[in-house]
Order: C-alpha cells, then sequence, then structure tokens
C-alpha cells in the first residue's frame, strides 16, 4: 500500500512493483523485494571454551524465508572476550563472559564464553 506522500507500507511478504508518474507525465518503475522479519536467532555453538589469544566465528541464523540483513554483536566483558561486526570472537583474558547477537527487530540469541589461560 502506497499512501498519498508516497509511504510504501508492506502488507505481507512477497515482490511488489510500485510504478510512480511524475507530474510532467514520466513514469518510473521499481521492484521492491518485502521479506518476513525475524521471529527468532539461533547462535551456533550455544557455549564456546577458548584460549586466551584464540578467536572462533561465531554463526547465527534466522527462520527460513525470513531475512536479517544486518546483525549486532556485543561482548558483556569486552576485556574477557571481545566480538567484531562479522561475529568473530577473541579471547583476550581468562574468565567468562556473554555475547549476545541481535537483529534489526531486537531477536537476540546468546552465546556463553569461557576463556582460560
Amino acid at each position: 500500500m502506497v499512501s498519498s506522500k508516497g509511504v510504501v507500507r508492506a502488507k505481507r511478504a512477497g515482490d511488489v512493483t510500485i510504478t510512480v508518474v511524475g507530474n510532467n507525465g514520466y513514469k518510473g518503475k521499481a521492484v521492491v523485494h518485502i521479506r518476513k522479519a525475524p521471529y527468532r536467532i539461533k547462535a551456533m555453538p550455544q557455549s564456546i571454551s577458548l584460549k586466551a589469544g584464540g578467536a572462533k566465528k561465531l554463526k547465527c541464523k534466522v527462520p527460513s524465508g525470513c531475512f536479517a540483513k544486518k546483525i549486532v554483536y556485543k561482548s558483556s566483558s569486552p576485556e574477557i572476550a571481545k566480538v567484531s561486526k562479522t561475529g568473530v570472537i577473541r579471547a583476550r583474558k581468562a574468565g567468562t563472559c556473554r555475547i549476545t547477537a541481535e537483529t534489526y527487530n531486537g531477536k537476540t540469541a546468546v552465546v556463553t564464553v569461557r576463556v582460560t589461560d
């Protein structure tokens, strides 16, 4: 659905072609791909043990048919284990922390990281 101000509101997932007609009569078309928002996220593995200085890539999945282009990663204790924008966990010093992966619509998965010397 397109409002008189040009705001597009999706009713369901799918593809739609939007046609625009300018004041001068010229037409333009755009194909918009609407995907379902993720209703959950799963991080694998759910628990990681690393030695200080070690690293491991965290893998996240959303349900089939859902879309989550960007996942934001955060560490509860970056001094113990730091996580990159792409989900690479780097162990820094002994301890335990939690890495949270969050989708754009607020769905989260938590991974426990144990770092040993």
